[in-house]
């Protein structure tokens, strides 16, 4: 039977047309709990990522130094991205990642020590900025970071940070004794630049691994640019540090990418270095393997090369420092002495000890760096954090290759994992403990690892089965 507009009805009813009085209109699909959520999530991360970027660029810094910009944004972002983002998000998911535990106790040791070190009370005012920029950072991003695909995007955002370096070094970077850094900022180190330029590069790879032909095309262009501008600073320890990552790279490669890897890396070596200075290539290669301070500083005086007897007396000098730190260590084991106290408590010991005034410096080891100012608890804490962190990024990179659906995880892990073992190599010949690396590597490992885990889960659930529609008796 049909109606009077020809919609077929069923026997016995009669039902007015749609659009004709009393005629019940189809109701709009509601939205799904995920489309409700998409918008909100979508500008949480957003903002989240914006917060992590600047920290990635040391924008703060730069708008200051080079713009003037008086206003401290990047202190006004961190009061207000932890209120919006512990809000719209779930501030305990962070405690259910591996890393929690010893993050958890690193940082509770570390706000300890300020207070009960050999300088008590000395690093308040450091480890309240410290603890509150940086070091919340991973329960921020586990909070709001609960699919692969929102980890993703933190990671972008993050990686979107090093780009203003790269163009720091292009327009403002200057040769420091023959090596690159950019005067006035915290990249004027050419170990620290390097160092930034190396791990950025590794969080870089998610452009080129990702689908996007912007993305891919960005990547191509930053990381060889990196790579020539990380020889340009000379910097040993991170020349070191790319082979333990192509080493590591070469490892989670397919077969097929191996190849590429084989063939790419010499050749792009062979034609960047011809361009380099002599004396940078020199000083690259000027390593001395001696557990001796004496043996390497008596290497200097054997060289002709101005560059070379500088680096192999800088080697001899970080050789003294990690000595001063190894003593530091030993004479406060439990709480150090206290957080950036190591150069005045070091001076006041050689001053009383020897009446020679010690050089200002720091450990140049941050593994050193942690245990002289906070103890060896501390650095049982820290290694632990590096650690599992590796830990949860491998286990979630072997559970995620290859499977549909998971191609996000996979790259995300791909880039965590090589970030980290760039942070736990460089950072022998490094001292930023205090800077954000370590907080924003673990926070990506920790929201990949728990996106994961939930994202397996939803895949792993048994499909509802359909019912069965009843037919009405009678009707055929």
């Amino acid at each position: 039977m049909r109606g009077p507009l020809g919609n077929r009805l069923k026997p016995g009813v009669t039902r007015p047309p749609a659009g004709l009085p009393g005629a019940r209109r189809p109701a709009a699909a509601a939205p799904s709990l995920r489309q409700q959520a998409a918008a909100p999530a979508a500008f949480t991360i957003g903002l989240l990522g914006f917060y992590i970027a600047m920290h990635t660029s040391f924008a703060g810094e730069m708008l200051a130094i080079f713009l003037h910009f008086p206003f401290p944004v990047v202190g006004i972002f961190a009061v207000i991205v932890p209120l919006v983002v512990l809000f719209a998000g779930k501030a305990t998911r962070f405690f259910a990642a591996p890393v929690a535990l010893p993050w958890l106790l690193l940082n509770g040791w570390m706000v300890l020590c300020a207070a009960l070190s050999f300088y008590p009370r000395g690093s308040i005012m450091d480890v309240i900025p410290f603890e509150l920029r940086f070091q919340i950072l991973p329960i921020l991003s586990c909070a709001v970071a609960t699919t692969s695909k929102a980890t993703r995007a933190l990671l972008a955002w993050a990686a979107a940070g090093i780009i203003p370096a790269l163009l720091l070094c292009a327009t403002k970077g200057a040769q420091i004794e023959g090596r690159l850094g950019v005067l006035g900022t915290s990249l004027e180190n050419p170990n620290d630049l390097a160092f930034h330029l190396l791990w950025g590069s590794m969080l870089l790879l998610v452009f080129l691994l990702g689908k996007g032909k912007l993305g891919k095309a960005v990547a191509v262009i930053a990381i060889p640019a990196s790579v020539w501008f990380i020889l340009k600073t000379a910097s040993r320890a991170n020349f070191l540090t790319i082979f333990a990552v192509v080493a590591i790279a070469f490892l989670l490669a397919a077969p097929s990418v191996r190849m590429i890897l084989l063939l790419a890396i010499p050749i792009g070596l062979a034609a960047m270095l011809p361009f380099l200075p002599r004396a940078t290539v020199e000083r690259i290669l000027a390593v001395v393997v001696s557990s001796s301070i004496d043996d390497v500083d008596k290497q200097p005086d054997a060289s002709s090369d101005e560059q070379v007897r500088g680096a192999l007396g800088c080697e001899a000098a970080r050789m003294e420092l990690a000595k001063l730190a190894v003593n530091a260590t030993l004479r406060h084991p439990l709480f150090g002495v206290g957080m950036n106290m190591f150069a005045t408590e070091t001076a006041d010991y050689l001053l009383k000890g020897t009446g020679k005034k010690a050089p200002w410096q720091t450990a140049h080891n941050s593994y050193l760096k942690i245990s002289s100012e906070n103890g060896v608890p501390a650095l049982i804490f820290y290694a632990w954090s590096i650690l599992s962190s590796i830990g949860m990024s491998w286990r979630t990179f072997s559970k995620a290759r290859g499977r549909p659906g998971f191609e996000d995880a996979t790259r995300n892990s791909v880039c965590i994992l090589l970030a980290l073992i760039v942070y736990a190599v460089g950072t022998f010949f490094c001292d930023i403990v205090y800077l954000p690396y370590l907080a924003i590597t673990v926070s990506l490992a920790a929201a990949n690892y728990l996106s994961f885990q939930n994202d397996d889960r939803l895949a792993r659930a048994p499909v509802p089965m359909p019912m069965p529609m009843r037919v009405p008796s009678g009707v055929r």
